[in-house]
């Protein structure tokens, strides 16, 4: 069941379907968020936010960063 979790995690979902209780813990152990990646969202949100035009696209860590990457970091900061 974890395998399958950091398998949906892995291709951009976030969150599984649970059918018993005991694996809430694992989905919970997958899906949250670690150190690295609050700060990775919470950089790009700043950068975004503070040069972003909302049209365009910014480099990030060499990296090209547009609207759907920036949506994401929200969406991992949110959780």
């Amino acid at each position: 069941f974890e395998r399958e979790a950091r398998e949906a995690k892995y291709v951009g979902f976030d969150g599984k379907l649970t059918l018993h209780p005991e694996q809430i813990s694992a989905v919970h152990s997958v899906f949250e968020p670690t150190r690295a990646e609050l700060k990775e969202a919470n950089e790009i949100v700043t950068l975004w936010e503070e040069g972003g035009d909302g049209k365009g696209s910014l480099e990030y860590n060499g990296k090209m960063i547009d609207l759907p990457h920036y949506v994401r970091a929200k969406k991992v900061m949110a959780r």
